[in-house]
C-alpha cells in the first residue's frame, strides 16, 4: 500500500464533498480530476497486489467476492436510508416520489451503462462511481494478464486506441450525452483504470531508481511539479469549463505524472512526502470511501432534522456539524465492517 495514494485520495474525497456541498463550479473542475484519479489509482493499487499469473474460476470468484465486500454492503444500506426517506416522506407528508423507478437499477450497480442523467444520477448519485468502478474489477483479472504479456509501447498504444475511439464517439455530442461518454461510461472508465495498471508496470521496473532520488534539489523539484500540475489543471480547465468534458485525454496525462510523483514520494522524503505521511490524512484516506457514498444521504438527513428543529440552513456552523457526522458515521462504519472482515 502506498501511503501517499491514500492521503491524496483522502485530500480528494474532502474536494468532492466541499464540492457537493456549495455547487462550486470551480470545485466542479478539480472534482472530474479526482474521478479519474480514483479510477486510476484503483487499478495501479491492484497491479500491485494480484498479478493473476495462474487464473482460475476459484481465483476469480475470490477476488470479485473481496471487492464486493468491500463496496457493496454500505451501498445497500445507504439506498435503504433513501427509500425509508422517501417512504417517511409519503407518510408525513404525502408526498408520492418518482424516484422509485431508479431503485433497482442502483442495486444492481447498473445505472453507469444507461445514457440517461436521470437514472445514473438520482437517489445516491454518486454510486455511478460504483457501477463504473465494479465493472473495472470484474475486467481486472483479464485484463492485468492480457497487459503484463505485452510490451510497453503495445500496452501504451492499446490505451491510446481506446482513448481516441471512446473520444471521438463523444464528438458530434454535447450535453448529457457527452458527459455521460465521457465521464460516466464504464468503458471510458475503465480506460482510466487501464492505465492505472500500465504505471504499476512502469513503477515496479523503475521503482529503485525512483526512491533513490535524494538531496533537497530533487525533492523541490518533484514539490514544484505536483504545484505546476495542480496550478495548470485549474487554469487550462478553468477557461475551457463550459466544455471541460473534451479535456478528458489532458486529465488522464495529468494524473499519470502526480502517480508517479507521489509514489516517487512513498518513503515519507521532503516536504511533499512528510505532509502526505502525516497520520490525519492517512486516516482520512482510509475512510475516503465511507465519505464519499454518505455524503448526500447525511447532508439531507441532517437539514431533515434542522428544519424540523426550525433552523435555517446555510450557516457557516452548518457545514462543522455536518463535516463531524459524516467523519463520525464514516469512522464507524470502517471500524465495523473492518471486524467483521477479521472474522
Amino acid at each position: 500500500m502506498i501511503r501517499t495514494f491514500t492521503s491524496w485520495r483522502g485530500l480528494l474525497a474532502v474536494e468532492v464533498v466541499l464540492f457537493h456541498y456549495s455547487n462550486n463550479y470551480v470545485l466542479a473542475i478539480v472534482t472530474s480530476f479526482a474521478m479519474t484519479f480514483f479510477f486510476m489509482v484503483s487499478g495501479f493499487q491492484l497491479a500491485g497486489k494480484y498479478d493473476f499469473a495462474d487464473l482460475t474460476w476459484a481465483g476469480y470468484r475470490r477476488f470479485m467476492g473481496r471487492r464486493l465486500w468491500r463496496v457493496y454492503p454500505l451501498h445497500v444500506v445507504v439506498l435503504a436510508l433513501f427509500a425509508l426517506k422517501m417512504v417517511l416522506e409519503y407518510a408525513m407528508l404525502g408526498r408520492e416520489s418518482d424516484q422509485w423507478g431508479y431503485f433497482l437499477p442502483q442495486l444492481l450497480l447498473v445505472q453507469s451503462w444507461l445514457p440517461i442523467g436521470q437514472v445514473y444520477l438520482k437517489l445516491n448519485g454518486v454510486s455511478w462511481f460504483l457501477s463504473s468502478i465494479v465493472f473495472c474489477y470484474a475486467c481486472y483479472p483479464v485484463l492485468v494478464r492480457w497487459l503484463r504479456g505485452r510490451r510497453l509501447w503495445e500496452q501504451v498504444l492499446a490505451v491510446g486506441l481506446a482513448l481516441a475511439v471512446m473520444m471521438a464517439l463523444s464528438v458530434p455530442l454535447s450535453g448529457t450525452p457527452k458527459r455521460w461518454i465521457v465521464y460516466i461510461c464504464p468503458l471510458m472508465r475503465l480506460v482510466d483504470f487501464t492505465v492505472g495498471i500500465v504505471l504499476r508496470g512502469v513503477y515496479e521496473k523503475h521503482r529503485d531508481r525512483f526512491l533513490r532520488q535524494r538531496g533537497v534539489v530533487a525533492e523541490l523539484v518533484a514539490e514544484l511539479a505536483v504545484l505546476c500540475l495542480i496550478g495548470t489543471l485549474f487554469v487550462l480547465q478553468y477557461y475551457d469549463y463550459l466544455d471541460r468534458f473534451n479535456s478528458e485525454p489532458f486529465t488522464l496525462a495529468l494524473n499519470a505524472m502526480l502517480i508517479t510523483l507521489l509514489a516517487a514520494h512513498d518513503r515519507g522524503a521532503g516536504l511533499l512526502g512528510r505532509v502526505l505521511h502525516w497520520r490525519v490524512l492517512g486516516w482520512l484516506g482510509k475512510v475516503s470511501y465511507e465519505v464519499y457514498m454518505l455524503q448526500l444521504i447525511v447532508l439531507i438527513m441532517l437539514k431533515a432534522v434542522l428544519k424540523l428543529a426550525g433552523i435555517s440552513g446555510g450557516e457557516p456552523w452548518m457545514f462543522v456539524v455536518y463535516a463531524c457526522c459524516l467523519l463520525g458515521l464514516s469512522w464507524l462504519w470502517h471500524k465495523w465492517q473492518g471486524r467483521l472482515s477479521a472474522r
